[in-house]
């Protein structure tokens, strides 16, 4: 919309409206809408939906779709986009830029109430842990890439220092051992953490071997 500015200014604005200013300030304030609702908030709405409930210890397989926050504001935005814009030809659109502005409300109050029951998921989990994931200590049992690290830890805390060894400090956090531990897989740590996997696990399964020895 930045780039098409003077196109628009020349082209239609000034030939529609016979203004005798060769600049729109509506066509400007609904490019600065779309930014911040259309790319800047989309942004925050985007990564808080994936971090937070990791952070709290929610599984993202699990975790309530926002969709309906993902449709509302981009609906809303379209709209105040364009009304905005055919406020320079008529002010009945001014009526439609307040809806929109209620449409981008609701979704943003709907992302609101999702990220608040996160939050207090994982605080819930901190003060009353789950009981401990049933593995077995001993037989043929190892870990593998798809091995959730709070499963490890459960069963084969001495393994603690391997982690930490290997850049996974966050594992260093009690209350995230509590929580972002119990859904995350070795895969995962390990392409976080730009480890290679596979001699990640050599190297853990060793560990877990040395831990079962009497």
């Amino acid at each position: 919309m930045l780039v098409l500015t003077p196109i628009y200014d020349a082209a239609i604005f000034q030939p529609l409206t016979h203004s005798p200013s060769s600049f729109s300030h509506a066509y400007l304030g609904a490019y600065r809408h779309a930014l911040t609702v259309g790319f800047i908030l989309m942004m925050i709405v985007g990564v808080s939906s994936k971090v937070v409930p990791t952070l709290s210890g929610v599984d993202l397989r699990r975790a309530n779709s926002l969709w309906p926050t993902f449709v509302l504001l981009n609906l809303g935005n379209l709209l105040r986009i364009g009304a905005e814009i055919a406020t320079d030809y008529t002010p009945r659109s001014y009526a439609v830029m307040g809806v929109s502005g209620f449409i981008e409300l609701t979704g943003l109050a709907l992302w609101g109430f999702e990220i608040v029951r996160n939050i207090r998921f994982g605080q819930h989990l901190i003060r009353h842990p789950e009981p401990p994931v049933s593995v077995p200590a001993a037989g043929d049992w190892v870990p593998g890439p798809q091995t959730r690290i709070g499963e490890i830890l459960e069963s084969y805390p001495d393994t603690l220092p391997l982690f930490l060894r290997r850049g996974f400090t966050p594992l260093a956090n009690p209350a995230l051992r509590r929580t972002v531990a119990r859904i995350v897989t070795v895969e995962q740590v390990c392409r976080r953490e730009s480890v290679d996997l596979n001699s990640f696990l050599e190297e853990l399964r060793s560990c877990v071997e040395t831990i079962k020895r009497p």
